[in-house]
């Protein structure tokens, strides 16, 4: 059956915006998508010395130009063509350039002063959000963007300066109730206690974030109180690191009894209902002008292209989220010819939080077998509140960020953790039998603290899979201010009478070009492999013919074949829908078109089959999938489900690459679930 797009819509009744800019794009293949607004340029940290010049080694980002790029290093345009032939001619995304340091000029740009009795300056530690800043300071993430303009929400850094209003006189401040912790108290039963959410509570106990709730553990507990005047410039304690830690036995936990027994048993609806949650980030007017459009024929969609004279209302990004629809489009026509119905809703996120909260007041969401997305952390916290208290399963595609997991059993999180995949690395090198271990990282990006967790990872696996003696873990730390000659400093940790397998633990192209490059001159004295990172697979400056040679490897969700047959088929439905190829992947390399598709087509099959029950069954869920199959593991009784799936992927000497799957050698066993004798038959 072919199936064109305005004929889903028609089929499709609740898909609103989402599907008009599809038609826009190829109703009118004569469009620029690519116009964007300019993106800032900062200078980049990385520093080397080449023929006895230092150079800054810059990575162009979307939306940079040659000109943006030499005016925030204080240069003319000839200055860096000089240096790097053929740039006048234009410059590429991922293109590393070499920027001369002695001609930079020194003079600091001149800095507006705020006004300090209307603001106040706030020092961004390790693990706050714009999100969770408007929450303890009272205010709207407008205001916060109001008075950081150009600040962008998914790239704070710690250290950062943020401006923030100071309350006035009559608006709602913060003042803590203190709270010791009794025996046998949860953060569930306190949060009820004192009617605040658990994540408020953490959000003010930052130790919560890595620890456990302990017997007689003094809490601050948030409330609301109508000041005079506030003063809030005094800093909480400093937050954790990102990668944080959940055990499975967490003290926090409920019993899984009054969690998951007691839900309904839909198997038996006629159609499933789903939400996407998507950041197509249109602009406000268009978005009120289509609010009341529920059904499309074709003279609606011929009119509803004529309200976009122009690509203006959708950021670049947005084609990478289209891309990822269309593949959830192709799950639902193929879940359509098994019986399966799906009423499907769409909604733009707009990538704003307020946007959201808006989304959930107005009831929108209510009632809704399955949630798919948000795509941002900042929104997702939002959605997970709303998910946990309705008791309707959600689906996170890409966050990387384990903070959610904790208090909402009924959220699925598709990107392995960053400290799951540290930990895969750390189980896969202890493999490594009598090796020469290496850890070679930089100074900045934090990969200091990455490459601190992984070597205390390393040294816990070897003890389990050894049982003797272990090597000493040795270290080159590069610091790009410095003139280090990474030469020597490898010459002295590297073992001519072992193999030696160097990671490195490192997700910024620039150092890892160095790096690399190092490596591979090193070869001619020592057998050296490599370990990396899966955002090594969409690096374009690295020379492919080191990492072959160095026999590079590195853990993925995110693997797929072109041999595949489902991926071959895939690609001729396609084609044969949309007339292009789907072409936009994450930095991880995950495929936006085939994380719809997988994404659409497990979890929908899942609940086909269980209802909403489906979350009580993660080990019985087994869908063919495009790229790496799902491994659903559950985050303490009370917590969400991880997927822990990885594959290692191998460049070979001969050229080739290929893959094999890695499992968990310390899974954690899957949660027992108690369930009353009533409800066991119908489970069943």
């Amino acid at each position: 059956m072919h199936l064109n797009l305005k004929q889903i819509v028609i089929r499709l009744p609740y898909i609103k915006l989402a599907f008009v800019l599809i038609l826009i794009f190829f109703s009118f293949p004569g469009l620029d998508i690519t116009a964007q607004e300019p993106v800032p340029v900062q200078k980049s940290e990385n520093k080397v010395i080449i023929e006895g010049r230092i150079y800054y080694l810059h990575v162009v980002k979307a939306g940079q130009t040659l000109y943006s790029i030499s005016r925030a290093y204080g240069l003319k345009e000839p200055d860096i063509e000089k240096e790097n032939p053929g740039v006048m001619s234009g410059i590429k995304i991922g293109q590393v350039l070499k920027i001369p340091v002695e001609s930079t000029v020194t003079a600091s740009p001149v800095i507006q002063e705020k006004d300090t009795s209307l603001y106040i300056h706030h020092v961004l530690m390790k693990g706050e959000t714009l999100f969770s800043l408007s929450g303890r300071y009272n205010t709207s993430l407008a205001e916060i963007e109001k008075l950081n303009p150009g600040i962008d929400p998914s790239a704070l850094k710690e250290g950062q300066i943020i401006y923030l209003p100071k309350p006035v006189s009559g608006k709602p401040g913060i003042e803590y109730i203190n709270h010791k912790v009794r025996r046998k108290e949860t953060l569930y039963s306190i949060s009820r206690t004192y009617n605040v959410s658990i994540d408020e509570i953490q959000q003010h106990n930052p130790d919560l974030l890595t620890g456990t709730l302990r017997t007689g553990q003094m809490l601050r507990i948030p409330k609301i109180i109508e000041v005079t005047v506030v003063d809030v410039s005094e800093e909480t304690d400093e937050f954790s690191d990102s990668l944080i830690i959940i055990t499975e036995t967490d003290s926090t936990a409920i019993d899984t009894v009054s969690i998951y027994a007691d839900l309904e048993d839909t198997r038996w609806k006629k159609s499933i209902d789903v939400a996407f949650l998507i950041p197509f980030n249109f602009r406000d007017t268009t978005d009120t002008l289509y609010s009341g459009m529920e059904i499309f024929s074709d003279a609606d969609a011929d009119k509803a292209a004529n309200l976009f004279p122009d690509a203006a209302g959708a950021k670049p990004f947005s084609v990478n989220y289209l891309e990822f629809l269309e593949g959830s489009l192709l799950a639902l026509d193929s879940l359509k010819k098994k019986g399966i119905s799906v009423n499907m809703k769409v909604v733009d996120t707009h990538r704003s939080p307020e946007h959201v909260r808006s989304i959930v007041a107005s009831g929108d969401l209510n009632n809704l077998d399955l949630i798919i997305g948000p795509f941002f952390l900042f929104n997702a916290e939002i959605v997970s509140d709303f998910s946990r208290e309705n008791r309707i399963p959600m689906v996170v595609p890409l966050l990387s960020s384990d903070s959610l997991l904790k208090t909402n059993p009924y959220l699925f999180q598709l990107n392995p953790s960053n400290t799951t995949e540290l930990n895969g690395i750390a189980e896969y090198v202890s493999q490594f039998k009598d090796y020469n271990i290496v850890l070679f990282y930089a100074t900045t990006n934090n990969e200091p603290g990455r490459a601190k967790y992984l070597k205390q990872s390393i040294n816990k696996e070897l003890i389990i899979f050894k049982a003797d003696s272990i090597n000493e873990i040795k270290e080159v730390v590069y610091d790009p201010a410095q003139k280090t000659d990474l030469s020597a400093m490898l010459a002295e940790v590297l073992s001519a009478e072992k193999n030696n397998v160097v990671i490195i633990p490192s997700t910024n192209e620039a150092f890892v070009y160095i790096a690399v490059t190092q490596l591979f001159f090193q070869l001619r004295n020592y057998n050296i492999e490599i370990i990396g990172m899966p955002q090594w697979s969409v690096f374009q400056n690295v020379d492919l013919l080191y990492l072959h040679k160095l026999n590079l490897r590195y853990l993925t969700p995110y693997y797929f074949s072109y041999d595949d047959f489902q991926i071959r088929h895939f690609l001729k439905k396609w084609r044969n829908e949309f007339w292009t190829e789907p072409v936009s992947t994450t930095r991880k390399g995950c495929n936006y078109a085939f994380l719809g598709f997988d994404v659409t087509w497990y979890f929908l099959n899942s609940y086909y089959n269980y209802g909403k029950r489906f979350v009580m069954h993660p080990d019985n869920l087994h869908y063919d999938t495009l790229m790496n199959p799902f491994h659903l593991r559950k985050k303490g009784y009370a917590g969400g489900f991880e997927n822990t799936s990885l594959k290692v992927v191998r460049y070979t000497p001969d050229y080739l690459i290929n893959s094999e799957s890695f499992i968990f050698r310390q899974q954690v066993k899957q949660p027992t679930f108690m369930v009353p004798e009533a409800v066991q038959d119908v489970i069943e």
